[in-house]
């Protein structure tokens, strides 16, 4: 539970404009996060595994789970992509020179 209380704080300051939540998001939750979701079948893979082998084996567990896995994957590239597109940088810049300016979203 603390982690994702943790989660939110950081995405709630990347809102804000915060560089240093943009980037802790992209290592954390795009880096890490990507990595736990590709270990396991490159594992299982590298363990001398085919992909026919997924498929003749499959049963309802894994015909549940593997889409979602999937989805889940793509939609944090995809995040990840928008997180750096120039527009984000655009923002994000502008955000950070806004500092304490009346109506900028981190003025205090």
């Amino acid at each position: 539970m603390i982690v994702y209380i943790v989660v939110v704080y950081i995405i709630a300051q990347m809102r804000l404009g915060k560089r240093w939540a943009r980037l802790t998001l992209a290592v954390l939750l795009g880096g890490i996060g990507t990595l736990s979701l590709v270990i396991d079948p490159i594992s299982w893979l590298a363990g001398g595994n085919s992909l026919r082998e997924v498929f003749t084996q499959a049963d309802l567990l894994f015909i549940l789970i593997a889409p979602i896995r999937v989805v889940h994957l793509v939609a944090v590239v995809t995040a990840l992509v928008f997180m750096f597109v120039p527009a984000a940088n655009t923002y994000f810049r502008r955000a950070s020179s806004a500092v304490g300016t009346p109506g900028s979203p981190t003025a205090v």
